[in-house]
């Protein structure tokens, strides 16, 4: 297992991210966020950067009320770079990938067990169309780009 899909059902204004990571220790984490495309009311954000996990659990809670167009998230339990390739994901220090597109398509990718199984609780929890468990034989994604 590689991680999961969601489809959303609608459109949200507020980011399903806090739900996402619900029980989730991010401050345990280094945090990379890249490629946002990001609206709080009708301004733009932007939250590309490193955080801290303390720092990333504070723009956890804001971005709970921004409209996310697209965001590329990836988190280490050490410094982390940014991971552009899945070999590179796999081979490296990034633990968790989350990549949100087009508002209502989400990827979440995980390689600790535990946090991989609150994560898929949580998704279920979710309001959405499709949910797939992304594995070797369904997942043809090379590149970790929103």
């Amino acid at each position: 297992m590689r991680g999961f899909f969601l489809k959303m059902r609608s459109f949200k204004i507020n980011s399903i991210l806090n739900t996402l990571l619900t029980n989730i220790n991010v401050e345990d984490f280094n945090w990379l966020i890249l490629e946002s495309e990001v609206y709080k009311k009708a301004d733009p954000v932007d939250y590309d950067g490193k955080y801290t996990g303390k720092e990333f659990k504070k723009a956890l809670k804001d971005l709970d009320a921004c409209y996310i167009v697209r965001i590329n998230i990836q988190a280490s339990k050490r410094v982390i770079d940014a991971v552009e390739y899945y070999d590179e994901y796999i081979n490296g220090e990034c633990e968790l990938v989350i990549l949100i597109h087009d508002v209502i398509y989400n990827e979440v990718y995980c390689k600790l067990a535990k946090e991989c199984d609150l994560i898929k609780k949580n998704c279920l929890k979710l309001d959405y169309d499709e949910f797939e468990v992304i594995n070797d034989d369904s997942d043809c994604r090379t590149v970790f780009r929103v």
